[in-house]
């Protein structure tokens, strides 16, 4: 593993950044994995292929994220 100059000084604005980016997250998960599910139910009935190549991840995280959408509103 390679030696990083400064690292203890750097860790505290890397932590912040990380920090802040788990929040973005966090928010913006309940969005995404309701974009999934509706896209997967009428009027649209996008296959999970067709919406993982478009967002360009896999169907299985597709999946996933729309099974946790179902899972929030307690189907």
């Amino acid at each position: 593993m390679p030696q990083i100059k400064d690292a203890a000084d750097r860790l505290p604005f890397l932590a912040a950044t990380v920090s802040v980016a788990a929040a973005r997250r966090k928010t913006a998960m309940p969005f995404l994995q309701d974009a999934a599910l509706a896209l997967t139910e009428e009027p649209y009935d996008w296959s999970m292929n067709r919406i993982a190549e478009l967002g360009d991840t896999t169907p299985k995280y597709v999946r996933d994220v729309k099974n946790a959408a179902k899972r929030r509103r307690g189907h």
